[in-house]
Parts: structure tokens; C-alpha cells; sequence
């Protein structure tokens, strides 16, 4: 026969910290990515969109990979890739897009 209710479960702040000491002592696992600058651990909503915006403005038609370069410049720090290509795929759509796909790649702003 099982155990019910709150005798069957071991104490939950017990396997929190075990856990925390674990996490604490094994060196080589990466931590989450802080931005050095601000200290945040995610953009603004809007922002990579902003920056893809204010680099196509200034350039016309870019690669992605250029794209992805030049929003790393504007902002001053790293951005993930797939954040920047998924800026880009989300706005190619609906009523108002900011973004019009050329080719495979290949971006413009919006007309």
C-alpha cells in the first residue's frame, strides 16, 4: 500500500537547497548570461526590433549575418542570433509589417 498525503513527501526546502549546493559546487556548468552593462538577464520588449529597424534604415537591403553584426554594434553588446532572426520573421508579417524578405537571408525595411 502507497503513502498519502503530506507524511508520504519529503520536506521541499531540503531538496531545494541540496539542489542549490549542488549547482553551487560543480564549477564547469554555465550560469545564466548577465549583461555586464545593465545587469538584466532579458531585453526589453522591442528592442532587438528596434535596433534590426535603425540598421536597415541606415544600410537598405542586408544579409542576416550582417544584420545580426551591426545590431550587436548599435546595442554594445552580444544578442543571440536567433534572437535577431526571429525579430526579423515576426515583423515580415501581418497588416503592417516593418520588415520585407528579398530572398532567403536577405532583408529590407518595409515600405
Amino acid at each position: 500500500m502507497g503513502l498519502a498525503g503530506h507524511d508520504s513527501n519529503r520536506d521541499l526546502t531540503y531538496r531545494i537547497d541540496r539542489v542549490a549546493g549542488r549547482i553551487a559546487s560543480s564549477p564547469g556548468e554555465p550560469r545564466p548570461v548577465v549583461s555586464q552593462s545593465s545587469g538584466r538577464l532579458r531585453r526589453p520588449w522591442g528592442e532587438v526590433a528596434d535596433a534590426i529597424t535603425t540598421v536597415l534604415a541606415s544600410a537598405g537591403e542586408m544579409r542576416v549575418r550582417d544584420i545580426h553584426n551591426a545590431v550587436e554594434s548599435l546595442l554594445g553588446e552580444s544578442v543571440s542570433r536567433s534572437s535577431v532572426k526571429h525579430a526579423l520573421i515576426a515583423n515580415c508579417r501581418g497588416v503592417s509589417p516593418l520588415f520585407h524578405r528579398l530572398d532567403f537571408g536577405l532583408y529590407r525595411l518595409a515600405e
